[in-house]
Order: structure tokens, then C-alpha cells, then sequence
């Protein structure tokens, strides 16, 4: 699992955000089945609503990049707070 306030495993994935658009890179070496992407609505230095929003991405290729488009934030920023790999 990788989050933006704790980098875990940053040799396995990194993850950029730029606007609405979250960019996801695979270090693996491996291609990955899956993983899903967690975000949330970042608000004064906190998040804001309910449940975190999941993006999934399929197939990514080893040392490949996918980026996923998130929902417009209305109260803030978008920000990563979790990815989660499916073996």
C-alpha cells in the first residue's frame, strides 16, 4: 500500500497528482493485474465528506505509467491517500 503521508513501498509504485489527473508508475519490473487507486477531497489540511472516492487501473506494464481522471473536488484538492496492488 503506498500513501502520500507515508511512502511504504516507493520501489514498488509512485504516484504524482497534477490537478484532476493522477499519475500512477509501475517500478516492479512486473507487469500488475490490477490496483485501485484511493482518493479523497483534501481541505484545509484535512479531508472533507464520506467515503474515498476508487479509481482502478488494469494491466499496467512493467516500469509503464497510467493516469486516471478524478472527480472535481469542489472543496479543495484531490490526494492520494492509498494504492492498493491486486496480486
Amino acid at each position: 500500500v503506498w500513501s502520500s503521508m507515508a511512502e511504504v513501498m516507493p520501489e514498488s509504485v509512485s504516484v504524482s497528482v497534477s490537478g484532476t489527473t493522477v499519475t500512477v508508475t509501475n517500478h516492479t519490473g512486473k507487469d500488475i493485474p490490477a490496483l485501485t487507486v484511493y482518493c479523497r477531497d483534501l481541505f484545509s489540511e484535512g479531508y472533507f465528506g464520506g467515503k474515498a472516492q476508487e479509481y482502478i487501473i488494469n494491466n499496467l506494464s512493467a516500469d509503464a505509467a497510467a493516469a486516471v481522471e478524478t472527480m472535481n473536488s469542489i472543496m479543495g484538492m484531490t490526494e492520494v491517500v492509498c494504492v492498493a496492488i491486486s496480486e
